[in-house]
């Protein structure tokens, strides 16, 4: 059996001091992000295709349905990015259909959430699903929490301690 944990030691101890930096620039990163790492209860739905009974000649001839929906653990965290000079962060959702879901966390974002502009009634689409990929949701007021406790200056209350963090990080 392979002892991942004992290579990535004897990685870190062979390691270059650049190298050694890099890793531990990306610990202390990982570190910060885990900090603001939560777990939600994740609705999935798993689509399929079928041919239409009378299609019209021009236009759509299949139609997607829902053949199967159940709920499963996601984990949430707060990263930061920089695009072009740009920083900003992301709200980023671990464990959803495609692992790329991700949005810009900003007042647009979280406001948008609470007017009900970025969700269905109570659901937030992290992944619409279609064939190919399983359609993911949360419950809306989960994630409007979180940002509450997270990002309160982003709905316009007053910052707060957060809560402790969700798991520990990984050290070597």
């Amino acid at each position: 059996m392979v002892d991942f944990r004992k290579m990535a030691q004897d990685a870190y101890n062979n390691a270059t001091p650049e190298e050694r930096a890099r890793i531990d620039a990306y610990h202390a990163r990982e570190a910060k992000y885990d900090l603001t790492r939560r777990e939600f209860q994740a609705t999935f739905t798993r689509y399929a295709e079928r041919p239409l009974a009378n299609p019209p000649r021009n236009g759509i001839k299949t139609e997607t349905y829902a053949t199967k929906t159940w709920t499963k653990a996601i984990d949430v965290r707060i990263e930061d990015r920089e695009h072009n000079g740009r920083k900003y962060e992301i709200i980023r959702f671990i464990g959803g259909s495609t692992g790329h879901e991700v949005f810009e966390l900003d007042e647009d974002f979280a406001t948008g959430l609470v007017d009900g502009k970025w969700a269905q009634p109570g659901t937030l689409w992290i992944c619409a699903g279609s064939v190919r990929y399983d359609g993911c949701s949360l419950p809306t007021e989960d994630v409007i929490e979180y940002i509450r406790e997270m990002r309160p200056h982003l709905l316009g209350a007053e910052p707060q301690t957060p809560a402790p963090p969700f798991r520990a990080p990984i050290t070597f």
